[in-house]
């Protein structure tokens, strides 16, 4: 709910639905909130088992290798899939745990994202995606934990690379970790922010971003 409200608040693009994915488990709880949501904002939402996106082998595969971290690869898997699966319109992907603070622009008034440069540079994961094609040297990190993602271009991403599925692109991640399950790889803003400014430059604009954690927030002063 305070993703939801974060981006009503301060979305300077219109936002049409919400479209929720979660844990079979969580269905019905996540469903009570939707309700909640729809009648407040007036907007639809729509809440969606991961189950509908990941094959079962994926997520087995996914568990056996990254075991007690193995949500964190889903998670990635689950936004690509979202967006492949999804309508042609341009997605706004953005992780459960982050809020918007301030009035933020997604799509400029020519139809071009904003992708937003922050400050969370691994160096495994330039590793990973120079391993997947010839990349140039990143000089920015796109780890903004919200992403505009359109599925024509992730498509042209996947072309480009030569694979034909996200499962495909997993096993090639996990190609990479070999059996380090320590290793580090990026499957969604990183991988999806740097192809894009190589393979559709004229689509996109760079935008800084303040990425914070709650601990670093300033207090409030009225507290």
């Amino acid at each position: 709910p305070v993703t939801i409200s974060s981006l009503m608040l301060n979305s300077a693009n219109p936002i049409r639905k919400f479209v929720i994915y979660v844990p079979e488990f969580a269905l019905g709880e996540a469903r009570k909130l939707s309700n909640e949501i729809s009648r407040i904002y007036k907007r639809n939402t729509e809440v969606i088992s991961e189950k509908t996106l990941v094959t079962e082998e994926t997520m087995r595969i996914i568990r056996e290798t990254y075991q007690e971290r193995s949500g964190w690869l889903l998670q990635q898997i689950l936004k690509l899939e979202a967006v492949l699966k999804g309508d042609q319109t341009p997605k706004l992907v953005i992780d459960a745990d982050t809020a918007i603070v301030s009035r933020q622009l997604f799509l400029d008034h020519e139809g071009r994202q904003l992708l937003h440069v922050s400050s969370e540079c691994q160096a495994s994961y330039y590793s990973f995606l120079s391993e997947l094609a010839d990349l140039p040297t990143p000089f920015n990190s796109h780890v903004s934990h919200h992403m505009v993602m359109q599925r024509d271009i992730l498509n042209q991403i996947m072309i480009y690379l030569g694979v034909a599925s996200t499962h495909d692109l997993l096993k090639r991640a996990l190609a990479y970790c070999g059996s380090d399950p320590t290793l580090t790889v990026s499957l969604d803003y990183e991988f999806y922010g740097q192809f894009a400014r190589v393979l559709a430059p004229d689509r996109i604009r760079l935008s800084r971003l303040c990425n914070l954690a709650v601990g670093d927030l300033p207090p409030n002063p009225k507290a």
